[in-house]
């Protein structure tokens, strides 16, 4: 984010102090938080052998994706229940095919679509400990695993509550769609909020510069008015000295000492037309002096003035996002949560 540096010699019309870029971080960085929200979920689920994605994202590593996070899971017999939120801040345009979950220490794993957040594997070995692993991907490889989902042990006559599963699959959709609508709203409501704080401190960078240019204008016309006066001042001591010299000639024309006064006369008018140009070039030079002293504290006025309305626009965006950021995270925390009541409640033992 920057804003223009403008002089009176630079300045050729209106300022726009908010560049492109700036505008454009902005919208990824709600984009962003936007897409950190969970989306809706649905089931897959795997028998005793291990379901291999299309393509194996095992050879690379995508580092544009980060680990899924809250991984939990829930016992069943010979089978297990894994859900999980999505990673917090995968980029707007990077787009996320999909998971695979892992069953330690079996390494049975699941292969997931991008908005399967939930899903159920089976064959998996009654009165063993199992954690469980989430990983992201897309074509260019894995992303980061996900830290161990909270150890369960499947045992027999425990059966996952489907329909439960399933309600609570819908309630988790509904949830997420209203929590990326007012994401949204707050997403509109910064960009409003940043494009009137630009425009304010647009106006007020305009104001600011003008009134700087105004005392450079004022500052310019000032030392050339006293150049002026000093170069009039100087041309009239000489046309004065010229008219004092034209009159002692005439006195003693057709005297013997005519020539010699013409001499001397010639040596003075020489000598003083070079203290003239001396003058004169003097003048000009503190002339000169002063306008670039006037440009540069017009300069300085300027860049301070941009540099207080960055530094302002900084401010808001910084406040803004951690708004933002604060109730992405607030959303996240109870869909969190939400999650992890069926883990209660779903749960059903002979």
């Amino acid at each position: 984010m920057s804003f223009s540096r403008s002089t009176h010699r630079l300045i050729s019309g209106a300022i726009n102090p908010v560049t492109n870029r700036f505008s454009a971080a902005v919208v990824a960085t709600l984009a962003a938080l936007v897409i950190s929200v969970l989306g809706s979920s649905q089931w897959a689920s795997a028998d005793s052998g291990t379901t291999v994605p299309d393509h194996d994202p095992s050879p690379s590593v995508s580092t544009t994706l980060d680990a899924p996070r809250h991984v939990t899971a829930k016992p069943g017999d010979e089978s297990a229940a894994v859900a999980w939120v999505k990673p917090a801040e995968n980029k707007s345009d990077i787009e996320l095919d999909g998971y695979i979950v892992t069953a330690n220490p079996s390494g049975i794993s699941v292969k997931t679509d991008d908005d399967d957040t939930l899903v159920i594997i089976e064959g998996l070995e009654n009165g063993t400990e199992y954690t469980f692993t989430v990983v992201a991907f897309n074509e260019d490889g894995a992303g980061v695993v996900s830290k161990p989902s909270n150890p369960i042990i499947p045992e027999e006559g425990i059966e996952l509550d489907e329909e439960g599963l399933e309600r609570l699959r819908e309630h988790l959709r509904k949830l997420a769609s209203e929590a990326r609508e007012r994401l949204n709203e707050a997403e509109e409501r910064a960009r409003k909020k940043l494009e009137i704080t630009k425009e304010r401190l647009d106006d007020r960078l305009h104001e600011q510069s003008d009134r700087a240019n105004e005392r450079l204008d004022k500052a310019i016309e000032k030392a050339r008015e006293k150049d002026d006066r000093k170069t009039e001042k100087a041309r009239g001591w000489f046309s004065r000295l010229q008219e004092q010299v034209r009159r002692q000639l005439e006195r003693a024309e057709g005297t013997e000492r005519y020539d010699k006064l013409r001499d001397r006369a010639e040596k003075k008018l020489e000598k003083a037309g070079e203290k003239l140009r001396d003058r004169l070039e003097l003048s000009r030079e503190k002339t000169d002096a002063r306008i670039e002293k006037a440009e540069k504290n017009v300069e300085r006025r300027i860049a301070r003035a941009e540099d207080r309305a960055e530094n302002a626009l900084e401010r808001t965006e910084e406040r803004l996002t951690r708004r933002i950021g604060n109730l992405s995270d607030r959303l996240q925390e109870l869909i969190r949560r939400l999650r992890n009541l069926w883990i209660e409640r779903t749960v059903n033992a002979d």
